[in-house]
Formats: structure tokens, C-alpha cells, sequence
């Protein structure tokens, strides 16, 4: 009742599919020997942590995400630390406009980067992620509780044109958060 059918106009990752991309993934470290982690810096916005396991064949597993609005960085790096003690984070991948935040990671001995904040070549990099391989198996994949992520990946769109016509030029900077942490990660590979 009240729902709104939408198309896919201008979604920036047409190729995620709820049947294909999303499941349910236990961490293991055998089945998961790398695990990364995507930062994201917000208040008003949304700050967001990506965990992301990958596998053998280097597919990557978001396996977890924290994303929540008005977190003050030291709080954030108490949630960081418990991440890598969870699932033991060899590289946590963070926005490069806080430089000063990416510090007091690495002071709280968190093994944090700056992440590569080309967006263009990022989105290249996770839509080819998540199309069906020569196994016939995406690259890709998102645990089902990681609801952030996924409603990001339905929502981000490029801007409309005049004519009605979507322009893929930059993104829209609403529903980026997530999309954002997963992009620095992604890079980072």
C-alpha cells in the first residue's frame, strides 16, 4: 500500500541483483584469509565501516557493516578496533579528506591507509565485480544483514538530464556512503 514502482534509469550499478549479490556469510578465517575493511567519514552523514572478507579466488564477501550518522571519531575507532578483533582487519581503506582522522586510526595501531578517491575508475571496478564471471559467479557478494549496503546499491544513481536521459558523469552524492567505504576498498586490491 503507497508504494511507488520506480525503473532503473540511472542507477549507477544495474548489474546488482537481490537473487544474485546478497546471502548469508559466516566469517571464517580459512574460508576468508584476507579481510579489508572500507572507511567512510561522515557526521551529519553517515560514517561507514565495510568489512570485507575474500575468498580463495579473491571474491570479495561484505561481511558486516557499521554505518551510523553522529559518531565522534574516537568513538569510531573503538568500533574499529572491535572489527579487527572480530576478524582480524589486515588494512582498513579510509577516506582521504580526513587526514587527521586516518591518523588517529593508525595511533590506536589500526593499519590504516588513504584510499584512491578516483570515483569513475572505483565504480568500473565494482560493476565488473559484480557481473558473472567465466564460473558463472559474480565477484561480489553482500550478507544479507548489511541492509545499508544494499538499499545504497538500489539507490545510487547518476543525475537526469533535461530530456529525461541520465548523465554518467558523477554520481548523485546521496545513498554514496557505503558505496563510497566499498569503493576505497575495492581500489585498494
Amino acid at each position: 500500500i503507497g508504494g511507488e514502482f520506480v525503473g532503473f534509469e540511472g542507477v549507477v550499478y544495474p548489474e546488482f541483483s537481490r537473487n544474485t549479490h546478497i546471502g548469508m556469510f559466516e566469517y571464517d578465517e580459512k574460508k576468508f584469509p584476507t579481510v579489508i575493511a572500507g572507511v567512510d567519514w561522515g557526521f551529519t552523514n553517515p560514517s561507514v565501516i565495510l568489512v570485507i572478507g575474500l575468498d580463495g579466488d579473491e571474491r570479495a564477501h561484505i561481511l558486516e557493516e557499521f554505518y551510523q550518522r553522529r559518531i565522534m571519531a574516537e568513538d569510531l575507532v573503538n568500533v574499529a578496533k572491535e572489527l579487527k578483533g572480530k576478524y582480524g582487519i589486515s588494512q582498513f581503506v579510509c577516506d582521504p579528506s580526513e587526514p587527521q582522522f586516518i591518523q588517529q586510526f593508525v595511533t590506536a595501531n589500526l593499519p590504516a591507509i588513504s584510499a584512491n578517491n578516483m570515483v569513475m575508475p572505483g565504480i568500473k571496478e565494482i560493476a565488473q565485480r559484480l557481473e558473472k564471471a567465466g564460473d558463472g559467479k559474480a565477484r561480489l557478494y553482500v550478507d544479507q544483514r548489511c541492509v545499508s549496503t544494499i538499499m545504497e546499491f538500489e539507490n545510487y544513481r547518476y543525475p537526469e538530464t533535461r530530456e529525461g536521459a541520465t548523465e554518467k558523469e558523477q554520481p548523485i552524492k546521496v545513498h554514496d556512503h557505503a558505496m563510497d567505504a566499498l569503493r576505497y576498498a575495492m581500489m585498494s586490491l
